[in-house]
């Protein structure tokens, strides 16, 4: 099945390059009415900051600026994860150490026997975006997360009474304790820009390009039970890491239309890591598609839908070696269907000035294929405030 999804990727990747390619031809379309569009510049700067204009706050990157414009934004995401499951489905805990344990050796078990139960992620997201001219706008961004997992662990073999009456050694496995897991720091760094395309009275193309360079750490330490039932101290797996110390190109294409109190949108965007480091987090093909109704000139609701496919870790630390899924780089990544349903709220709106936005949106998973064994996501919600001066 691998090369299939790897196929369906690539298919996926040149629809994109296609599109890139196509909207060179109205790049040029911009150059020719560009004298036109300045003219039009103020009639349309009052129109684009009703709230049913501004991307839901989930979409990173929906929208540029004015010549001599700053946006702060301060954006915030909680996660919840919850369950087991491989590919579609759902695991109990006793499904999940029945799998094997890739580092069995030694003294390590055969069998899987720590079991993630809940994960909570917390993001912090701070960005500044300022019009170069009213073309290119420039931004950078600073991500900031904290994340904290329970996890249970088992006994490493079956308990012989339980075996001699239910012969089933999943089952017969203890439940030695629970334990939690934390890490938290600074992610990663964004630095990019946004050129316009083409803008009409109603549409909107832009382009982004940039680079994203994680500055987390990579070998956070915590305590663990183990399935010897004693504490140790160990090099966390993967997924609680701030960072993977790689560097990534970021690229791309969003398109918004307005119709009357109605706001359309789609965005692409390529994440692909352009150095090999230790390990590295897959790359990423994500899309985006919004629609807004404006109940006034203050506040909108939107829906929105989601969708990311990321392939698996690239390489390995030989550090990470745990009886627990998080330790395979291999059990990372997959396709993710979510929807969205948001809100705008512009606060000390004046016409004659941006004023402030606050906007929240509620997240959930509609379809989630995984590679491999994992944690399933459950809810997440994001929270935003911007002011324009």
């Amino acid at each position: 099945m691998l090369p299939v999804k790897n196929s369906i990727f690539s298919f996926r990747l040149q629809i994109w390059i296609l599109v890139i390619t196509l909207s060179q031809n109205l790049f040029s379309e911009t150059e020719q009415s560009h004298k036109e569009m300045e003219l039009k510049s103020s009639e349309k700067h009052s129109e684009m900051h009703k709230a049913s204009h501004h991307a839901p706050i989930g979409v990173m990157g929906g929208e540029y600026h004015k010549k001599g414009e700053f946006m702060f934004s301060f954006r915030f995401m909680k996660m919840k994860m919850k369950g087991n499951r491989q590919g579609e489905e759902e695991l109990s805990d006793y499904q999940v150490i029945s799998f094997p344990n890739p580092f069995a050796m030694g003294n390590m078990p055969s069998k899987i026997s720590i079991v993630p139960k809940e994960m909570e992620m917390n993001m912090s997201m701070t960005s500044l975006m300022y019009g170069f001219n009213n073309r290119v706008t420039g931004m950078t961004m600073l991500k900031f997360v904290n994340k904290n997992m329970k996890l249970n662990t088992y006994s490493p073999v079956a308990d012989l009474p339980c075996v001699k009456i239910y012969p089933s050694p999943p089952e017969c496995r203890s439940l030695l304790g629970s334990f939690n897991s934390s890490s938290s720091g600074l992610a990663s760094f964004n630095i990019s820009m946004l050129i316009k395309l083409k803008e009409t009275k109603s549409n909107r193309w832009h382009v982004e390009l940039g680079f994203e360079k994680s500055i987390g750490k990579n070998d956070i330490k915590g305590e663990v039970l183990s399935p010897a039932n004693t504490k140790l101290n160990i090099v966390l797996p993967y997924s609680m890491q701030t960072g993977d110390k790689g560097t990534r190109l970021v690229a791309g294409l969003t398109f918004v239309r307005t119709n009357m109190e109605w706001t359309y949108g789609i965005q692409t965007k390529l994440n692909k890591t352009l150095n090999q480091e230790k390990w590295n987090y897959g790359n990423s093909l994500s899309m985006n598609s919004w629609i807004q109704k404006g109940l006034s000139h203050k506040t909108s609701l939107s829906f929105r839908y989601s969708y990311l496919n990321q392939k698996t870790i690239n390489g390995k630390d030989v550090m990470i070696m745990a009886p627990v899924q998080t330790s395979n780089p291999k059990n990372y990544g997959g396709r993710f269907h979510e929807i969205g349903v948001g809100v705008n709220r512009l606060i000390n709106f004046e016409d004659s000035k941006h004023g402030n936005r606050l906007g929240l949106e509620l997240v959930y998973p509609l379809k989630q294929d995984l590679n491999g064994l994992q944690m399933q996501r459950d809810w997440s919600v994001r929270l935003g405030y911007q002011t324009s001066f």
